[in-house]
């Protein structure tokens, strides 16, 4: 009698005798028929089958395991667990495993079964294959195994070739924590037991490299799936809600999953904006835009989104440094959503194209900064090892604050190479690219040492050596911990750090896998001619669920990095010569909305000579004319369409603008 024959039997009884005869034991004649057929099946524990290590001993073999309590059911696998009396009582070793049937299990929570497969271990997971599996239900309504908590301790941040986290993998676990980063696209979320957010620390991750700093990687976090054993989908998870739940532990590859049999979530995600600046300050902003490229799907609604996060969240900063800019065309039309959010924003774009698909830029305030000009630095350069030391060049913008007497400020916008292949095969390529553009940018500094120079955006590198490169270093001159490419001496005197001075647990800019880290820096030269007051991060994005970049209307996760704002004092008073026109010199008298083909009216009451222009929301001109001293009437085209226009009144430097909607 072969094997196959056997399975095929016992999958009809089941099928056409219910359950009710495995309850009384039938298909246990079936069990012992297939050992005594294959003589090669062994009658196992779970604990047995998982074994102290990272796999199980009794990969790839055949075994049996009886007695054992369903914990949990899933669309095509179910979880099972040695009841209380016969577990091993190693902490070391797991109780519990999962059987993956591929099609809906026939069991329930609480039943007692026999399962009888090969084992397998599938993305380092344990568990029954589907292959010659076959089950049987022998009793139901069992009490279920005890529940293991999951503590501050248990996980322990103490790294190891064993994560503690395979001692529990298939058991019931519990745990009381909070989300370390938000939903993803695949709608899992990073979570700790403990009561501290995991931070990225200095060095390679455990178990690092001889000679060379070392990170533990964070052992005491792991990833909570809501529906993964058929529970309510949760897309809106952000990062600090708080998380209650009981499931079972699983495992893919080096992540370990609690997927929930119940849980609950309270509280609310990191959400919060900058201060507004003092009469005496002004603001350098940056902020990765993630990839805003026209012709994209979905590139208006992440205009919109974005230009809300600038003015709502970061203030609309004087001097802005932008990253991962598809081209000049987006610049613009970031500029002019913008200004549909806040119509007194002034800003002029600034860009040099680049040889990547995307590029840095700039948009700033004339009425604050004079005198702007822009160069591209380093476009040129070549590797040792052959390519571009720069896809994305750094791109200078220099110019005067507006004051008494003015006060020359350089910025430098840069978007470093990121970290992706530091490790694998590609991984001495992108090790050296890292190293030379450090050199590079601390170069560009050095040749600046004479200015007020500042240093922001994106540098792809931690405050902190990563072990292989200490970009950071490099570029201020400051020690390192040591890194696989020593440091060379180039920044002299060293530069000062500014967001290494922000609040310890607020010192980050991007989560990856949890764990929080600053890849967004703002560095500068001694400065003499202004002081920075403090650099404030813009909560919004990184704490937020992916799923909210598909809602417009809330600036939550207009990027998957949260931008910054420099706040900085000049030594030299600012001169108040561009405040805004007010409503002692003109007022809007027209009706807002306004009734397509209706006139505006604009009453002037100050003597003066002002420019009015009407513009679409992406910037067309549809309407201009200087208008005087009196009562003055601008008529639209009866034809202009419906929609959202910017009506502008300029004098010299000073402006005044309304967002007007037509019907």
């Amino acid at each position: 009698m072969s094997l196959k024959f056997v399975h095929t039997l016992v999958t009809k009884i089941d099928a056409t005798a219910g359950r009710w005869i495995k309850k009384a034991g039938f298909c246990c004649i079936f069990y012992m028929l297939l050992i005594s057929v294959s003589g090669t099946a062994q009658n196992r524990e779970i604990w047995e089958l998982q074994g102290s290590g990272n796999s199980s001993p009794f990969a790839n073999q055949f075994v049996i395991t009886q007695n054992n309590i369903v914990t949990a059911v899933g669309d095509d696998f179910f979880f099972i667990q040695t009841p209380e009396d016969r577990a091993d009582n190693n902490d070391l070793t797991s109780n519990g495993i999962q059987v993956f049937t591929n099609v809906s299990p026939n069991v329930q929570v609480g039943d007692l079964v026999n399962v009888s497969g090969r084992i397998e271990e599938e993305e380092d997971m344990t568990r029954f294959n589907n292959n010659n599996l076959i089950v049987s239900v022998v009793g139901s309504n069992q009490s279920l195994p005890p529940i293991i908590e999951l503590t501050p301790a248990f996980p322990s941040k103490n790294p190891d070739f064993v994560p503690e986290l395979e001692r529990v993998e298939g058991m019931l676990v519990s745990f009381s924590g909070f989300a370390t980063g938000p939903s993803n696209s695949r709608e899992q979320v990073p979570v700790t037991a403990s009561n501290q957010r995991p931070f990225r620390e200095p060095g390679i991750q455990f178990p690092g490299i001889s000679m060379l700093p070392e990170w533990d990687g964070n052992p005491e976090g792991f990833w909570f799936d809501p529906n993964g054993v058929d529970q309510p989908e949760n897309r809106f998870i952000a990062a600090g809600m708080d998380i209650e739940a009981t499931g079972v532990m699983a495992q893919d590859e080096d992540f370990y999953f609690f997927l929930p049999t119940n849980y609950s979530t309270s509280g609310q995600g990191f959400l919060a904006p900058v201060r507004q600046k003092a009469a005496d300050e002004i603001t350098i902003g940056s902020i990765n835009l993630l990839i805003l490229v026209p012709d994209t799907e979905n590139y208006t609604r992440k205009l919109r989104k974005l230009s809300k996060y600038i003015v709502e969240s970061l203030g609309t900063p004087d001097i802005l440094a932008v990253q991962e800019l598809g081209n000049f065309t987006a610049l613009i039309s970031l500029r002019n959503f913008i200004t549909q959010e806040n119509p007194n924003a002034g800003y002029v774009a600034y860009y040099e194209d680049g040889p990547n698909n995307i590029k840095v830029g700039y948009l700033a305030k004339p009425s604050v900064v004079q005198n702007i000009e822009i160069t591209q630095l380093g476009a040129n350069e070549q590797l040792t090892i052959g390519g571009r030391v720069h896809d994305r060049p750094p791109l200078l913008i220099e110019g005067n604050l507006m004051t008494d007497p003015p006060t020359p400020i350089k910025v430098i916008n840069v978007h470093m190479r990121s970290r992706i292949g530091v490790e694998g095969s590609d991984a001495s390529f992108v090790r050296t690219k890292r190293h030379e553009q450090a050199l590079s940018v601390a170069q560009m500094a050095q040749d600046r040492q004479d200015s007020d120079l500042f240093i922001v955006g994106d540098f792809n590198a931690f405050e902190f050596t990563d072990g292989y490169v200490d970009v950071l270093a490099q570029i201020t001159g400051a020690a390192s911990v040591g890194a696989l490419f020593d440091l060379e001496d180039i920044t002299d005197p060293e530069l000062i750090n500014h967001t290494a001075n922000v609040q310890a647990s607020e010192r980050y800019s991007f989560i990856f896998e949890g764990d929080a880290q600053l890849i967004d820096h703002c560095v500068s030269t001694q400065l003499t001619g202004m002081e920075v007051v403090e650099v404030q991060f813009a909560r919004g994005n990184a704490d937020q669920p992916v799923a909210f970049e598909d809602n417009d209307q809330i600036v939550n996760r207009a990027s998957d990095h949260d931008g910054f704002v420099v706040f900085v004092r000049p030594t030299n008073p600012l001169v108040n010569t561009t405040a805004p026109l007010t409503n002692a010199e003109l007022t809007l008298l027209s009706a807002n909305p306004l009734p397509k083909g209706q006139s505006i009216r604009i009453e002037v009451k100050e003597a003066g000579v002002y420019d009015l222009h009407v513009t679409t929301a992406t910037g067309q001109i549809v309407h201009q004319q200087v208008v005087q001293l009196g009562l003055n009437e601008v008529v639209l085209p009866k034809q202009l369409a419906s929609g959202t226009y910017i009506v502008q009144a300029k004098q010299d430097q000073r402006s005044r603008s309304w967002k007007l909607l037509i019907k």
